[in-house]
């Protein structure tokens, strides 16, 4: 089942926090319990030595009260050797040990010991340790002491046997223990309160955790409540953009230029809708009114193809604004591929002049150009005579009678320059910076004309992007307009 983002966060930091959790206290409670029982060795090891000790303390000492009777003429040859070993070889060890025990007192002692021979036998076991068989390991014959977990008098305890060693040998082993109940009382404490704080902590973090959670994520539970409130009407409303400077703040912005693209995407849409209508309107009517002014009543055979004639021209001008609005349309979703190759931008232009001569004659403007003999440069020849036809075909509209419109075609350090004078009504200064804008439609200019400009001269400026370049233009009202273009070469 799908949970929400703030308690899919709150569960999933509460489970990698009792994995956490969980780990520590059981690496904690063994280092702990490796520790009390490291800690109880060194113990009951130091009570082994000194039990070893003393034993060897008191042979020495009673060795040299020997020593000292026959240096004054006593007849004993058994205390002449110096070493222990020699001591437990004559059999004499049993006894050594027990006069240590009486005259030391040591059977009174608080800390349970035994002594064994090399062979494992008890020679001496003081009251607390009891009549417990013993069992030597292998570990001790070879002169290890050895620490293990055993059972005396019904009691659990930890037993540590440490052999007594002289020039090598093995003499006898000291056996002493501690019950290991302090040290289970105190790992049972421990994982008490192991028991009680980590839940603790569990619980409180997955507290913190949803109340961090709610309070990071009420930017986006605004964000989510207004993005639900815009609609296709409301496209102009934007959400709120948090001051945080993290992935919140980043989403709302993205979110804001995503709504921004959609309402370009709209505003363009209709203006496709009403440029498409306002461009095909006036040949479509054209083409209604000849038609029915020609099936009115018989005609000669030259009238008909005097309408047909006059059919084809208009059908001609709604396929180029067909052209240009699908090839716009392509431009806006990136599906243009320019087909770059060495064209003449000289030549190209002399064309398309030439085309607009009559009209320009018709309209009795002076109709100029000035290019050298070839200007090339790698670019989409189809394109750039679309590019010169639109600019010649804003400029002849909007330029009254006697008015002058001149081409010009010149070559640049890396560049081809083409521009495009024209002597009209100019173009006012509010309206510059719309002028590329799709579908903008000036207002009517003096030379009667009110077609839109924006189709054409977005169309260029894309053209003239598509290609790297430049596009720029000069105007002011009664001044007339240049359009100057420039091509990487």
């Amino acid at each position: 089942m799908r949970l929400p983002l703030r308690a899919a966060l709150t569960l999933w930091h509460a489970a990698v926090l009792a994995l956490i959790l969980g780990g520590f206290s059981w690496i904690f409670y063994d280092r702990v319990s490796d520790a009390l029982e490291r800690d109880l060795n060194v113990r009951l090891f130091s009570q082994a030595d000194r039990t070893a000790e003393s034993v060897y303390t008191f042979w020495r000492g009673e060795w040299r009260g020997q020593r000292q009777s026959t240096l004054a003429g006593e007849e004993n040859r058994a205390y002449k050797d110096d070493t222990l070993d020699a001591e437990i070889r004559r059999g004499k060890f049993s006894g050594l040990v027990n006069r240590w025990a009486r005259e030391t007192r040591m059977a009174d002692t608080g800390a349970p010991f035994r002594i064994l021979d090399r062979e494992g036998r008890v020679v001496y076991a003081n009251r607390r340790f009891g009549d417990e068989p013993a069992k030597l390991s292998e570990a001790v014959s070879l002169g290890f002491t050895v620490y293990e977990t055993a059972s005396v008098q019904g009691r659990a305890v930890r037993l540590a046997t440490r052999p007594v060693i002289e020039n090598g040998r093995v003499l006898y082993h000291v056996q002493t223990y501690e019950t290991l109940g302090p040290s289970k009382r105190s790992l049972r404490d421990l994982r008490r309160w192991l028991y009680l704080i980590i839940p603790s902590i569990l619980l409180a973090s997955t507290l913190v955790d949803w109340i961090i959670s709610s309070f990071a994520l009420k930017p986006v539970s605004r964000i989510i409540l207004k993005a639900q409130k815009i609609g296709a009407g409301r496209l102009a409303d934007r959400v709120e953009v948090p001051a945080t400077r993290d992935e919140l703040e980043a989403l709302a912005r993205t979110f804001n230029e995503m709504l921004s693209r959609l309402e370009r995407g709209f505003k363009r849409l209709r203006q496709f809708s009403a440029a498409a209508s306002h461009e095909l309107r006036t040949p479509l009517t054209i083409m209604k009114g000849e038609l029915e002014v020609a099936l009115r009543q018989p005609r000669e055979s030259e009238e008909y193809r005097k309408t047909l004639a006059a059919q084809f021209e208009a059908v001609k001008e709604m396929d180029s604004v067909v052209s240009q609005l699908l090839m716009l349309a392509h431009a806006e979703e990136g599906e243009d591929s320019l087909g770059r190759e060495s064209v003449d931008l000289a030549e190209i232009s002399r064309t398309v002049w030439e085309d607009w001569q009559v009209l320009a004659e018709e309209k009795k403007l002076r109709f100029e150009m000035d290019a050298p003999p070839a200007v090339t440069l790698p670019a989409d020849g189809a394109l750039l005579q679309r590019l010169v036809h639109n600019l010649l075909d804003n400029a002849v509209k909007h330029t009254p009678p006697g008015g002058l419109v001149k081409l010009e075609i010149a070559e640049e350090t890396g560049a081809a320059r083409l521009t495009v004078r024209d002597t009209g009504a100019g173009i006012p200064a509010e309206e510059l910076p719309h002028i590329y804008d799709k579908f903008f439609t000036r207002r009517p200019s003096p030379a009667g004309s009110s077609r839109s400009v924006g189709l054409g001269l977005g169309f260029c400026r894309w053209i003239v992007e598509a290609h790297q370049g430049t596009i720029e233009v000069q105007s002011a009202p009664g001044s007339g307009s240049v359009f100057t273009v420039r091509l990487p070469r």
